[in-house]
C-alpha cells in the first residue's frame, strides 16, 4: 500500500534535494522510504510539482466525496452526537440507499429526454389531465416553522402519532380541480378504477381535444387493463410518467398548497368532525391561473430541458 505524505513534507523532499542533499540522506533525515523520495522528485522534475494533477482517486469507485465524507467525520467521527446518543451503522447504511436510489435517477437521463421531446412536440397545455394522490395524517398539521423573540428558540407543542390516515386523489386540468375523493386509509386498484369511471373519464374528451391526455405516475394501483382500454376506445391518450419524474407532474404543487393550508389554518381543522370535508375546503383555492403558473412552470422547464438537448 502506498504511504500517503503531506504536501509540505513532499517539498521539503524538493528542497532538500535542491540543496544536494542525496536521496538517500533525505529518506534518513526526513523517516520516510526510498521509494517515496524517488517518487516525489520523479514527478516535481515531470510535473513541476510533488503531486501529479492527472491522478484519479486510488483504490475501489468510492460511494461518497471527499466533502461527503467530512460531513460524515464531523457527525459520526467520535461515535456519538453532540446529545451522546450512538450512531447506529443503520442510518450510515439508509445514506448509501439514498445516494443509490439518485444514482439511479442519474441513469435514466435517456429516458428523460425522451419524454421531454415526446411532451414538447405532441401536445399542448389544454390537452392535459393530471393525475395523483397524496395522504394526510394528524402530522401534516404541524407547522415547520414558527416565530420566537430575537435569540430564542421557537417552541410549540404538536402531535407526535400519527393518528387516522386519510387519501386524497385529485384530477386537475388547466382550469382547475375538475374531481376530488377523499377516503380513509389507502387506496387499491378498485377504488381507484371506480375513481376514473365515476369523476374523470366524464371530463374527457376525444385526442386532440381539451382534456384528452391522462397523465399520472407508475404506481402499481395506476396500471388496469380495464380502464386504460375503456379510454382508449373513447379516443383518449394516457401518459405515465416514469421513476422519479414527479417533478414533471404539477398536481404536487397542488398538493404542496393544500397542506400549506392545512397547517395555517390547523385551529380550524383540529376541532372539525368531518376530515373528508376538511380536505376539500383547501382544494377550492387550487383556482385555474394558480393551476396555470405551475403548469407554464412545468412546461418552461420542459422547454428548455429540450433545448439543451437540441444543443448538445
Amino acid at each position: 500500500m502506498e504511504c500517503l505524505f503531506s504536501e509540505d513534507l513532499k517539498w521539503r523532499i524538493v528542497y532538500l534535494h535542491q540543496d544536494r542533499y542525496s536521496k538517500r540522506w533525505i529518506s534518513k533525515l526526513l523517516y520516510i522510504s526510498y521509494s517515496g523520495v524517488c517518487k516525489t522528485l520523479r514527478n516535481f522534475r515531470r510535473w513541476n510539482c510533488v503531486e501529479n494533477p492527472f491522478k484519479g482517486a486510488s483504490g475501489h469507485k468510492k460511494l461518497f466525496k471527499d466533502s461527503d465524507m467530512k460531513i460524515f467525520s464531523r457527525f459520526f467521527g467520535n461515535g456519538s452526537n453532540n446529545k451522546q446518543v450512538n450512531i447506529n451503522s443503520n442510518t450510515v447504511a439508509l445514506v448509501e440507499i439514498l445516494q443509490n436510489y439518485m444514482e439511479e435517477a442519474e441513469r435514466n437521463e435517456l429516458l428523460r429526454s425522451a419524454f421531454i421531446a415526446k411532451i414538447g412536440n405532441g401536445y399542448v397545455p389544454e390537452q392535459f389531465v393530471f393525475l395523483d394522490e397524496s395522504a394526510k395524517d394528524e402530522r401534516t398539521l404541524s407547522r415547520r416553522y414558527r416565530y420566537s423573540y430575537m435569540g430564542t428558540k421557537a417552541q410549540s407543542k404538536v402531535m407526535f402519532v400519527r393518528g387516522k390516515r386519510y387519501m386524497i386523489l385529485l384530477a386537475l386540468t388547466i382550469d382547475g380541480i375538475v374531481a376530488v375523493e377523499v377516503i380513509e386509509r389507502s387506496y387499491n386498484k378498485k377504488k381507484f378504477k371506480d375513481f376514473i369511471y365515476t369523476q374523470v373519464i366524464p371530463h374527457m374528451n376525444p385526442f386532440p381535444g381539451k382534456n384528452s391526455v391522462l397523465i399520472m405516475d407508475n404506481a402499481r394501483i395506476h396500471y388496469n387493463a380495464e380502464w386504460i382500454s375503456v379510454i382508449e376506445e373513447l379516443e383518449g391518450h394516457i401518459l405515465f410518467l416514469l421513476s422519479y419524474f414527479l417533478d414533471f407532474n404539477p398536481i404536487e404543487l397542488a398538493f404542496s398548497t393544500i397542506k400549506a393550508w392545512l397547517r395555517r389554518n390547523n385551529d380550524f381543522v383540529l376541532p372539525s368532525n368531518s376530515h373528508q370535508m376538511v380536505l376539500v375546503v383547501p382544494t377550492l383555492r387550487i383556482y385555474s391561473s394558480l393551476v396555470l403558473l405551475s403548469l407554464l412552470t412545468v412546461m418552461v422547464m420542459l422547454s428548455s430541458s429540450l433545448l439543451a438537448l437540441v444543443l448538445y
